[in-house]
């Protein structure tokens, strides 16, 4: 709305003459209030087209280069000493495995060793199950392959 550059008093538009001081002024717009801002430019979202490489990609493998039935012999021989773990690159558990079997044999004359060598012959076991029914992993969370 415009204003009388006089009084300032507001004019309606088209308006030439203020209808409070009666004088006739020129059409001024009105100053920009504290409140308001200046509208942003609208920005538009133009989505690119897929570009395609002439080159295959490369898949990441999805099975194990490692063997289930490896796996399963050497956790049913060697189970409790965690062999099958190194086998497929478990080498944290496999290291604990292998220091509680040593840890209960050398303590097996007094009944601590047993109470250490029966929980890892259960893990074993599970372990062998687990293998036999495909679901064990290698240290890269890969399925063993049969």
């Amino acid at each position: 709305m415009a204003q009388c550059v006089t009084c300032g008093a507001g004019l309606k538009p088209g308006e030439s003459r203020c209808v409070k001081c009666g004088t006739t002024v020129e059409v001024q717009p009105s100053a920009p209030q504290a409140f308001q801002t200046p509208q942003q430019p609208q920005i538009v979202y133009v989505p690119q087209p897929p570009q395609y490489s002439s080159q295959p990609s490369i898949a990441t493998p999805t099975i194990s280069p490692k063997s289930k039935v490896t796996a399963a012999w050497l956790a049913f021989f060697l189970g409790t000493l965690g062999i099958h773990r190194f086998y497929v690159g478990k080498t944290g558990s496999a290291v604990v495995t292998l220091i509680l079997f040593l840890v209960g044999i050398s303590t097996a004359g007094v009944v601590v060793g047993l109470v250490i060598l029966y929980p890892l012959g259960l893990w074993s076991f599970i372990d062998i199950f687990i293998i036999l029914t495909g679901n064990y992993k290698d240290k890269n969370g890969l399925y063993l392959k049969n």
